[in-house]
């Protein structure tokens, strides 16, 4: 006798259950902002350590979010819609959201946008992209970073700078969706990059794809995420 039951696809339960783990956590972070905002005490220690946690609650959830949708991708489920956008409005809303963390680790973010910056962007997707990059540069940052946008030889050019150590020098060049690996020693998976490297793919004009490149130096003698949309 044939058993006709199917058995569950297990990728879409692992789907469900991410995001319901990034429903939670991102409640988590609003209770967490909202708890700082009520002290405003930047100094006490106890802000400070709940800025920490703040920080790597913040990159769980942007992590469990790009896992989502690479999942969604893989399975044709993400609608995918590039459309013009205000750059400067999305710079905007990014400082926003990293507000408070910005004020607990004295570290000044400097955003240089023109408000008449207008391209044809992914939005969601390049402002996750973003995120990911400016959490990056704030766990390295020693005092500045830096979020830039503009056109160079008729492409859009974004940076995200600080001044902190820079990139480890297997790192410098042209991240492609596939070429980091995981970092036993710092527990990295490369997930943020590849993320920002599919992310770039995406964007495609005149025979040209996006691209992201990571270099040292730049404004602040630090690490410089640049992610390059034709």
């Amino acid at each position: 006798m044939t058993d006709n039951k199917r058995s569950p696809d297990f990728s879409a339960v692992l789907a469900s259950s991410v995001h319901d783990m990034k429903n939670s956590i991102a409640l988590l972070m609003q209770s967490m902002e909202d708890v700082l905002k009520e002290i405003n005490q930047p100094d006490l220690p106890a802000c400070r350590k709940m800025g920490q946690m703040l920080y790597e609650t913040r990159r769980v959830s942007g992590n469990l979010m790009q896992l989502l949708t690479l999942y969604k991708m893989d399975k044709r489920l993400y609608p995918v819609e590039i459309a013009p956008c205000s750059i400067y409005e999305l710079f905007s809303e990014i400082a926003m959201q990293i507000e408070a963390q910005a004020s607990l680790k004295n570290v000044e973010l400097y955003v240089d946008c023109s408000p008449d910056l207008i391209w044809f962007v992914e939005r969601d997707l390049l402002g996750s992209a973003v995120n990911t990059a400016l959490n990056n540069a704030f766990r390295y940052a020693a005092r500045k970073i830096g979020l830039v946008a503009g056109k160079e030889n008729g492409v859009l050019v974004i940076r995200v700078e600080d001044d902190g150590p820079g990139y480890p020098d297997t790192l410098v060049g042209e991240v492609g969706e596939m070429s980091t690996g995981v970092n036993f020693r710092t527990g990295s998976t490369g997930l943020g990059l590849r993320f920002a490297a599919m992310v770039a793919a995406l964007h495609r004009n005149k025979g040209r794809s996006g691209q992201v490149h990571l270099e040292n130096g730049g404004t602040y003698g630090g690490g410089c995420f640049r992610i390059i949309l034709p």
